[in-house]
Order: C-alpha cells, then structure tokens, then sequence
C-alpha cells in the first residue's frame, strides 16, 4: 500500500532547512480548514483571519493534487493585489515557486514548483462574466463575496472540475477508500481518470438577510432547506455523503452548503489594540463588523420584534379569519416577483399578515388564477395594488390597456379569477411612519385621574395583559407554506441609502436603498397605508371613551351599511367604463 512520503507543513515545496507549523487562529477556522468538497463560506467580523484560514487551506490542496488549479477572485484588483495577494504570500514563499515554477503579478497567474497553479482576477471588469465562464478550474475562492453579484458565484460552479491535468496520488485515494470505505467518488465519465475533490471558498463580511449568501448558506434561512434544484444528468455527491440520482430534487442544506459565523474575539491572534479599536465604533458598526452578526441595523428602517412573529397555529387563524375584516394587496411584477398579501384586521385594531403569494417569471393570467386558489370562499373589503399598473401601458383589443385591466378581464379569462383592484396609496415616507406605529408595542388608552394614560392591554392571541405590537406576521413553516416569509425578510431588510460618513459615523439620506427588494414589502405598504393611525392620547371630546371602543363602533356603523364595500364600487365602476 502507497503511503504518503510527506510532511504536511509544505517543506517538500521549499528549499529552506527550517520546518514552519502553522497554528489556526480558532476552532472556527480549524472547522473551515477541515471542511470537505462542499460549497462553504467564512463570515464574519474584520480580523478573524477568514481570508487567511482559506489561503493555508489553497496551500494544502495545490500541495496534496500536483496540477490543481485554483482561481482567486476579489471585486476591485487594487484591494485584491493589497489584502489577499498579501495574506496569501504571507504563507507562500518564493522557495515554492522558485526554480520550477514562476510569478508574475502582470499576468496575474502563480505557477508552483509542483505544477499547481493560481489565476487571480478582479471581477469590476463589464466583461467579468466571459472571463469567468471560460475558466478551466479545479477551485476557487472569492474573498469579500458580498460584494459580488450571485452569477458570478454561478458561473465559477459551472467550471469547476474542467480542469484535468492533476494528478490523484495513490496514498490520497487509498486513504479515502480506507476511511470511508467507499470507492473515490471523482472520476471522469468519459476517460476514467481520476480527477481531484472541487472546492469553493467564499469569505464575506455579514449583509442583510436577503442578500444571496445568506439565502443559500444560512440555516436560518428558508431558502437553504427548500427542496427546490433539480438534480439533471449525472448524480451528485451530498454533503451527508449519499447521492442524488437524476430527477431528484434537493435542497442546499442537502448539497453540502455550509456557513461558518466568527467574531474578531474568535482569532486568538487578534491583538489586543485592535480590538478596542473596534469595541470603541458605533453599536450598528460593531455588530457586524466586531461580533460578525447577520441582518444590518445600521440604516435600518423599521424594527421587527419577535412578538409581531406567530407559528400559524389553529387557534391564531380561527381569530384571524372569522373575526376579521379580510382584505388584500398587491405589487406586480413583469420580469421581477409578483407579491400578494391576504392581511385581516380585528374589531381593534389589529392587522394580521396571514397569507403571501410571491412568484417571479409568471403570466398575469397564471399570477390572477393562483391568488384565486388561495382566495377561495373568502370575501374582502378592500383589494389594493400598486398604482402604476392602472395607467394603460400595452396594446391589446386594438386599443391601450393596463395591468389592472388584464387582472378584471372577463371576457377573454374566466370570471372567477377576475380580481378588481383599487389603487394603493403609494406615498412610502407617509406610510413609513404608519408602519412603524403599528410594529412598536401599545397598550390602550384610558383616562386615569383625568389624563389620558397607556395600560397594558390583551393580547390578541394569548389573552395575556401586556404592551404589544398593533401587526402580527403568520410565519411560513412546513405545516403552513402559504405564511409570511419574503415579507418578514424584505421588512427587517429595509435600509435607508448610506451616502457618506462623518468621524466614523455613517450618514443616511431619507432615501431608501433600492439594491434591497422591496416586492412584498411594496405590498405591505399597500396595506398598512389603508389603516388609519394610532393615536398618542385620547382626544379631550370623547373623554372617558377608549380608541378601541371608538373603533369599535365605527366598525359597527361600516356593517350597518353606513359604509359602502368599497370592492363593489370598484366593480361597479369597472363595470360602467369597460361593459
């Protein structure tokens, strides 16, 4: 049996008599060092030696594989040539490449003595996209990935393994069949050969909870468990060490993505100087930059408490559902997602998000079909959408049409799934503030020794006394897939446009960051711009009388008939314009 002649501290690539061991900065990196031919990303604070852990872990493999080929990527080339470049030669020494091999910075490539080979590039380039798919690559790492568009990570997938001119040593393989008692799981279809394990390295600084990192490497997304990528020709290798036969569907979690979070306090190399350096920044800063945490506060535009978040049990839609007012709202999309939100408010006041519909690339007729599946033997007092699908902006029936129009066809569509929509109130800073009332907990309003006083009030749900939100989101879980999921994320995502700094300090503009998606939270303004606001006190005329009775009695008024069921109207009108 072939054993392996070697140490594994890479002496044999240098000519230097000195033995170096590298220690690793924590049990979080030794983790990613250790990690297997799965997709996996380091995230985290500045200083937790994500960018080195990777570059030790490129070493050992253009080591192990004679002829690896790895590719290195960053967005801007001058912080790539200034961090990376540099971390990595930290460990790479001349005697590595020297005499055998070469390095040349102009031609962005390494060459070791060995026949491994490093390609670095910068991806700001117009045309990063065809650089990258007529790569030949064993494995890559891109450093700093959030800053990186998803395609670009997409493309690297696709190439990687075309590389065939590695060598599997025999003690590597027999290692692996003696561990696992499997046979090596890489091999070219077409000639035999045994081809080396691919790797793909990401490190990252956290982002916000839409970002595409975090939907496909982080467990607590529900991206990550969803059995939605369709396993096509060949099978594939699991992370649980199974395999996927074609026609399966997966799961990224099944694929062997993985996510490893560390904090600067996580690199017992972090000296202590820089640490209060950073223990002295701003909280938001800190806690994504110090404690490595995901979801960014800094900007941040509304606050999502955990009492506004409910499991969808029996009990929570049976106060939803009869007791409630039903109505819906929509923001439409052509090329980008289509969002629907069934949302009910109780005879005080309360506003519960119960359903989403959120589906890209679909024609209005399947879009209007669908929202009709799940609207089925359900009546609403209002139907909102986005405005700017009234004004007619396509040709149809030899005249100007609109998307409102398309979603009320009757004639060349089935009347059942006819949906008449009523415009929206599209003034986002007015509504802004409306949801935020409604996310911060109240109580109710009562004259105690003749001034206006906020007590607890009951909650809804659990009948217990307490300050609680005016919005509640029923969450989408297994049991319940039609509950709030890209709402929930597009909320706590949400962030004003950072456009400079001062003293450290970020400034925002009253903008909104529009490189975040904002499908299902536009439908959530829709709805909360219809609810009228909460009130800080109880208005002198009506004394001893609470806002809840006063609505109370409004909604009762509105059922006598004193209110007309603005649906109707709308139909009616619709009817009267269009026949």
């Amino acid at each position: 049996m072939a054993t392996d002649p070697r140490q594994r501290h890479l002496r044999h690539q240098m000519t230097a008599q000195e033995t170096r061991i590298i220690e690793m900065a924590g049990p979080k990196q030794r983790q990613a060092f250790n990690y297997g031919a799965f997709p996996i990303v380091l995230s985290g604070a500045y200083n937790s030696a994500k960018t080195v852990t990777f570059c030790i872990k490129m070493l050992m493999i253009a080591d192990m594989y004679p002829g690896y080929r790895w590719f290195v990527g960053r967005k801007v080339w001058d912080e790539l040539r200034k961090t990376t470049m540099t971390s990595f030669f930290k460990f790479c020494t001349r005697e590595m490449w020297e005499p055998k091999g070469r390095r040349s910075d102009t031609e962005k490539i390494l060459e070791l003595n060995n026949g491994s080979t490093f390609i670095w590039g910068h991806l700001d380039d117009p045309d990063t996209l065809t650089l990258v798919r007529g790569l030949e690559i064993n494995g890559f790492l891109l450093d700093q990935a959030e800053e990186l568009y998803e395609e670009i990570f997409t493309a690297l997938l696709s190439r990687l393994g075309r590389w065939d001119r590695v060598s599997v040593p025999d003690w590597i393989r027999e290692k692996h069949e003696r561990e696992s008692g499997t046979p090596w799981p890489w091999i070219d279809e077409n000639s035999g050969k045994l081809l080396p394990p691919s790797y793909s390295l990401l490190t990252c600084n956290p982002d916000h909870e839409l970002h595409w990192i975090f939907e496909r490497f982080s467990p607590e997304s529900p991206k990550y468990w969803e059995k939605r990528l369709l396993i096509e020709n060949e099978r594939r290798l699991l992370g649980n060490g199974g395999w996927a036969q074609p026609g399966t569907m997966v799961s990224y979690a099944d694929l062997g993505y993985k996510m490893i979070e560390v904090s600067a306090y996580d690199n017992k190399f972090a000296t202590r100087q820089s640490l209060q350096e950073m223990e002295a920044q701003d909280p938001t800063w800190k806690r994504r930059f110090l404690h490595g945490k995901w979801g960014i506060p800094e900007g941040q535009i509304h606050d999502v408490r955990a009492e506004s978040l409910h499991e969808a049990t029996d009990a929570l839609l049976a106060h939803v559902e009869p007791r409630s007012t039903l109505h819906r709202s929509l923001d439409h999309g052509d090329s980008a997602p289509t969002c629907c939100l069934w949302f009910g408010v109780d005879g005080d006041g309360n506003v519960f998000i119960y359903r989403e519909y959120y589906a890209p690339n679909k024609l209005i007729s399947e879009h209007r079909e669908n929202i009709f599946g799940l609207s089925r033997y359900e009546r609403y007092a209002l139907e909102l959408a986005d405005p700017a699908i009234f004004p007619p902006s396509m040709q149809k029936h030899g005249q100007r049409w609109s998307v409102a129009q398309e979603y009320a066809d009757c004639q060349n569509f089935p009347r059942d799934t006819a949906i008449f929509w009523q415009k929206g109130d599209n003034d986002e800073f007015g509504t802004r503030n409306r949801i935020s009332e409604y996310l911060k907990p109240h109580g109710v309003w009562e004259i105690r020794d003749g001034k206006p006083t906020e007590v607890p009030r009951i909650h809804p749900i659990t009948k217990e006394k307490g300050i609680w939100p005016r919005v509640f989101f029923l969450k989408k879980t297994i049991d319940y897939p039609n509950g709030c999921d890209n709402v929930i994320r597009q909320l706590k995502s949400a962030r004003r446009l950072k456009v400079g700094t001062e003293n450290g300090r970020p400034i925002f503009s009253d903008e909104r960051d529009d490189r975040v998606p904002d499908h299902a939270l536009d439908a959530f303004r829709y709805a909360m711009a219809s609810q009228p606001p909460l009130p800080r006190s109880i208005p002198q005329k009506y004394g001893a009388r609470s806002f809840m009775g006063m609505r109370a009695m409004a909604i009762a008024a509105r059922k006598k008939g004193r209110l007309k069921n603005m649906a109707n109207q709308a139909k009616k009108q619709y009817d009267k314009q269009y026949g």
